[in-house]
């Protein structure tokens, strides 16, 4: 560049916007704002590539009023882009200015500026750091209305908001497992327990049909889905019809199967239901689990037996308490020999530990 301008040659806006480009991805502050400026003055002015360097630049390095000062003066020009919005909405959202984010988000779909599965995911992000799950649910399905296929990146942001939003850290695990393997329905069972999380129960149960109505084999992990979308939509018998389906499949019941089954025995008064699952628990034909233990407390709650529920948590507490002291003993006799005597005082510091 400098070769060129001493050789007479003047630069143009393309050299210029090249020259801020790269001295934009190497942090560069000085020598942009430099050319910035060159450029303002030039007939033609700045582009809309120049623009945006300089406020990724100014994100890039958390320099807030200067990033705003730049995307309000392209907005007011009507020259912002997606790429424009989603990088000032990132700082805000970076920097905790969550409403300003939020903001700027709303101003993107209003703007229709949410044509690409990059700009949807941006924006997915920001209302999942929000906890604005139910306009989660809608932009996923305003996606898929668009034909725009979620990609691995709109998986990710959905999987933790299924977490989130409190469906349990096992069934989300079973979800991501066949995603990752790439089984029949595996996407659209993700956006089916999206649909019931945030109240979308419509669109949960038109989703569930298509794969529990196809000829394809499902995996567990659909049933259980199926059974969590029927019961958190109030149609019980029909959520246990979709078990004994499942059953008849010779698909066994798994932790996530019980989970669900509870929930819905819950919501029904079934109380013997959620009794004989506790029973199988209790008993260990079923693998002690918290998230199970939670699960039976809350459908005891929901039915009404207050007395079984404070049961239940008193046993839950005893088991994962011992079973957190014998893997500390476990470690420990690993750790110095099953035979080994402790010097006077270690066992209170073992005990202090512990506490």
């Amino acid at each position: 560049f400098h070769m060129m301008e001493e050789s007479g040659l003047s630069s143009n806006l393309v050299v210029l916007t090249s020259l801020l480009k790269s001295y934009c991805k190497v942090g560069n502050l000085e020598g942009a704002k430099a050319i910035y400026e060159r450029m303002k003055n030039m007939e033609g002015g700045l582009d809309l590539v120049a623009c945006n360097s300089m406020i990724g630049l100014f994100a890039d390095l958390g320099l807030v009023s200067e990033a705003k000062l730049a995307f309000e003066n392209l907005r007011e020009m009507g020259r912002a882009d997606a790429i424009s919005y989603a990088t000032i909405m990132y700082l805000y959202k970076g920097v905790g200015l969550i409403d300003e984010a939020i903001e700027i988000a709303e101003e993107m779909k209003l703007s229709g500026l949410l044509r690409d599965c990059v700009s949807y995911n941006k924006v997915l992000v920001c209302y999942a750091a929000n906890g604005q799950f139910y306009e989660c649910g809608e932009l996923i399905h305003e996606m898929i209305s668009q034909k725009l296929l979620p990609n691995d990146g709109t998986f990710k942001v959905l999987f933790t908001i299924l977490k989130k939003g409190g469906i349990p850290t096992e069934a989300v695990a079973q979800l991501e497992s066949s995603y990752q393997e790439g089984k029949p329905y595996a996407r659209q069972t993700t956006f089916t327990a999206l649909y019931s999380l945030v109240g979308m129960h419509n669109l949960a149960l038109e989703s569930a049909q298509t794969f529990i109505e196809s000829e394809v084999d499902l995996d567990s992990s659909a049933f259980n889905v199926a059974i969590y979308a029927y019961g958190s939509a109030g149609d019980i018998n029909k959520a246990l019809n979709i078990y004994m389906k499942m059953r008849d499949e010779h698909l066994g019941p798994d932790l996530v199967t019980y989970i669900y089954l509870v929930g819905c025995y819950g919501k029904a008064g079934m109380v013997e239901g959620v009794k004989r699952i506790y029973s199988q628990l209790e008993y260990g034909e079923i693998e002690s689990n918290e998230s199970l233990f939670k699960a039976i407390i809350d459908a005891y709650k929901i039915c009404n037996r207050k007395d079984l529920a404070e049961l239940v948590s008193q046993e839950m507490k005893f088991t994962f308490n011992s079973k957190e002291h014998s893997e500390i003993e476990s470690e420990t006799e690993y750790a110095t020999g099953s035979e080994a005597e402790y010097e006077v005082g270690s066992e209170d510091e073992y005990e202090t530990e512990y506490d």
